[in-house]
């Protein structure tokens, strides 16, 4: 049976029933699990939408947004795909077959290069599981903020300039110009 004819008559799909009015599927615990079980397998939310059994991506927002078992085991699973695709990197990283290739010279004779196309899709890939890492566990998987003056990520230093320090420091920086002031600036 299509999906088409499935979403006309309304029938029961796989522990979910399709509303032909509406294109939704109702939520069952079953199908909840299902999709968590295949998220923490590697498959995308897109992927599994795709398969007809399954909702769509919006429908599984919303029971996200009115189920909270549900919302937290997709969240526990989103978090074990995570720790799954931070193994990928490793995988990915460390895989070298095809980073050399032969190829023919024109007298005949081979020789072996470096396949960059293959390196720098390599590199693509763990550069694109990195961003939705960091994106989706932030506080796990993201580069610690650059220190760069903002209220957000100020910069530190552990030196302190006394009165002393001040003027010795003018001193050498303005050599023969008007004295140092009386106060540190702040």
């Amino acid at each position: 049976m299509e999906l088409g004819e499935i979403m006309q008559k309304g029938v029961k799909v796989e522990g979910a029933m399709l509303n032909p009015a509406t294109d939704v599927c109702q939520y069952t615990p079953e199908i909840g699990e299902e999709i968590c079980v295949r998220l923490m397998g590697g498959e995308t939310l897109k992927e599994i939408s795709e398969d007809p059994r399954f909702p769509n991506r919006r429908t599984v927002a919303r029971w996200l947004h009115r189920d909270a078992k549900f919302r937290e085991n997709y969240i526990s699973a989103r978090q074990v795909a995570m720790e799954i695709m931070g193994e990928e990197l490793i995988e990915i990283a460390d895989d070298t077959s095809n980073d050399y290739m032969e190829r023919e010279r024109h007298d005949g004779s081979f020789e072996t290069v470096v396949n960059h196309e293959n390196i720098n899709r390599s590199r693509l890939r763990v550069d694109a599981r990195k961003w939705l890492m960091a994106k989706l566990a932030p506080s796990r998987f993201a580069d610690a903020p650059k220190p760069d003056g903002s209220k957000e990520n100020p910069l530190h230093t552990n030196a302190k300039v006394t009165a002393v320090d001040w003027d010795a420091i003018h001193a050498k920086v303005n050599k023969d110009q008007e004295p140092a002031p009386a106060e540190i600036p702040k």
